[in-house]
């Protein structure tokens, strides 16, 4: 009796999933935000010294080390300043962590993933 009642659960759950499933839709994308995102993270990437991207599908494609040499840069400029310690280490502190597989240097998987993204129209 228990193994019918554990399979007529698993079977409601299974068609519950289902109609949920057919009543949740994505989000949508974000086109002008995502372009403008990419350029200016291109850009970046250009003129601050490439180095490695950080891959985040939520997010997309972020110049990873670039982005640190332009706020460093900027810094010592004196565009902006952060005079408490420990708020300065926090602030850079992401570039110390490990960001696993979502952190590259491949350059054929920043060409790919990055520089000419599947979504670019070629000529």
């Amino acid at each position: 009796v228990k193994s019918e009642s554990l399979s007529i659960h698993i079977q409601n759950w299974q068609k519950s999933s289902l109609r949920l499933q057919k009543t949740i839709k994505p989000p949508p994308i974000n086109v002008p935000y995502m372009v403008s995102n990419w350029k200016l993270e291109k850009l970046l990437y250009e003129q601050y010294g490439r180095g490695r991207i950080l891959i985040q599908p939520e997010l997309g494609v972020s110049a990873f080390d670039a982005l640190r040499t332009f706020l460093e840069t900027h810094e010592k400029k004196g565009d902006f300043q952060i005079t408490d310690r420990t708020i300065r280490a926090k602030f850079y502190e992401s570039w110390n962590e490990d960001h696993g597989d979502h952190l590259t240097d491949d350059p054929e998987l920043i060409q790919k993933e990055f520089l000419q993204p599947p979504w670019i129209q070629r000529p």
